[in-house]
């Protein structure tokens, strides 16, 4: 019968026993099935003598959904939420770092410490950039002519 309990989904031996014992004995008297002696020794032992509780279909009190639980599954619920929270703010981090951001704690939707964008350049700061650039490019152009880097000539031998 320990096998039977096993397999059936939701069954406990202290609540269910008396239950499935007389369904098994109504079905040897029936004749459907026939009685074994591990039944009867399993019923000595597990049934006989024992109370039958008062309502076995009812819920059992503590450790639901909501209730807190007395055998602090709603502690370990909470505890194991926070350490997956800080397993995600350590990757965010992580990813932040190797980005360029702040690399700071993630909090609601915006990294903690985070560097702000940086503004965008004024004129001048823009002009001397695109100076730079085509200083770079006369120089890598001289060579080849065209003031393009070569890419004229290389078309045009295509």
């Amino acid at each position: 019968m320990g096998r039977v309990f096993e397999w059936l989904p939701c069954s406990d031996p202290a609540r269910d026993s008396h239950r499935f014992a007389a369904a098994v004995e109504a079905a040897v008297r029936a004749g459907s099935v026939r009685s074994f002696p591990k039944f009867k020794a399993w019923k000595k032992a597990a049934v006989d003598g024992k109370p039958a509780p008062a309502d076995p279909l009812k819920p059992r009190g503590g450790g639901g959904r909501g209730k807190g639980g007395d055998d602090g599954t709603a502690a370990l619920a909470l505890a194991m939420r926070a350490a997956a929270a800080d397993r995600l703010a350590g990757v965010v981090a992580s990813v932040e770092a190797r980005a360029g951001g702040g690399g700071g704690k993630w909090k609601g939707g915006k990294a903690a410490g985070a560097k702000a964008p940086p503004a965008e350049p004024s004129e001048a700061e823009f002009a001397a950039a695109a100076a730079r650039l085509e200083a770079r490019r006369a120089k890598a152009g001289g060579a080849g002519g065209g003031g393009d880097g070569g890419g004229a000539a290389k078309r045009r031998r295509a």
